[in-house]
Formats: C-alpha cells, sequence, structure tokens
C-alpha cells in the first residue's frame, strides 16, 4: 500500500501505550497543516488539490476501507 503512487494517506511513524493508562496510546505522526496554508495562488494549484482529494477517495473506496450505507 505504501509504495502506491495513489496513496496519500498520512504515515504513522511510531505508536505507543501510557505508561499509567494502558487504555490510551499515542501515536507518532509528521506535523500537517492545514489544506489552505499557503493559500492557492494559481487555478491550477486548486485543480491538484481537488485532483488529489479525488484520487485518495478513489484509492480509499477501491479496496483499502469498506462503505456502507447507513439506512
Amino acid at each position: 500500500m505504501t509504495s502506491d503512487t495513489r496513496n496519500h494517506v498520512v504515515p504513522r511513524f511510531d505508536s505507543f501505550l501510557d505508561s499509567y493508562d494502558p487504555n490510551l496510546q499515542f501515536i507518532v505522526m509528521p506535523v500537517l497543516r492545514r489544506f489552505d496554508d499557503p493559500e492557492f495562488v494559481a487555478p491550477c494549484e486548486v485543480v491538484d488539490f481537488i485532483s488529489q482529494a479525488l484520487e485518495v477517495r478513489r484509492f480509499l473506496i477501491g479496496g483499502v476501507i469498506a462503505c456502507t450505507a447507513s439506512g
């Protein structure tokens, strides 16, 4: 999954349990920023962003996650 070029999922570097509360787990991930920081300057940047967002959706729906309709 990590070698798939459609995979834009944030990597998880590490995880560990809290030494005081075994029901609490910490996950180490890279620092992220808002999707619009820095702001989009050119229309092509918006198109690239939307294309990547749709690609992630197709990637996740394509087998990594299961989708169910709630009734």
